[in-house]
């Protein structure tokens, strides 16, 4: 789950066609990051995107989070100013008894997390162990700003 921070005052300092901009190149980016045959992007709410990535791991599923976190960081305001995103990535092993919900409140778990410890953050939380993921990717220090490489 993809969070635009500030998104509510970008429409209203810039104009509401400016804040769709730029979810829609958010989306773009997103589109970009994915793999089009499996994984599927949509618009979650007003302000956040969720994308669904089946058939990966917990912690594979930490790389596309920075991955979309780097292009993200490329899009500007009319400020000239970047936009600021945080993901909140959750994992739950599909089974005859998953339940939907407990991944969608498992993102926003790790969604919040993400918000509340720095601007542009991923945080990873598998839902079937109930703890959070060390971010593996390769320099993600630089990337998603977790302390994990």
């Amino acid at each position: 789950m993809i969070d635009v921070e500030h998104l509510h005052g970008i429409s209203e300092l810039f104009g509401r066609e400016e804040g769709d901009r730029v979810l829609r190149t958010l989306a773009q980016a997103v589109q970009a990051g994915i793999r089009p045959a499996q994984d599927t992007a949509a618009r979650f709410a007003t302000d956040k995107i969720v994308v669904l990535l089946p058939a990966r791991n917990a912690e594979a599923m930490c790389t596309p989070g920075c991955d979309i976190l780097a292009a993200a960081q490329q899009i500007r305001m009319p400020s000239g100013q970047a936009i600021a995103i945080h993901c909140g990535i959750a994992a739950i092993r599909p089974t005859p008894d998953a339940d939907a919900h407990i991944l969608i409140s498992s993102a926003e778990v790790a969604l919040f997390h993400a918000t509340h410890e720095a601007t542009g953050r991923v945080v990873c939380f598998d839902a079937d162990e109930g703890d959070f993921i060390d971010c593996p990717c390769e320099g993600c220090s630089q990337r998603c700003g977790c302390d994990h490489a």
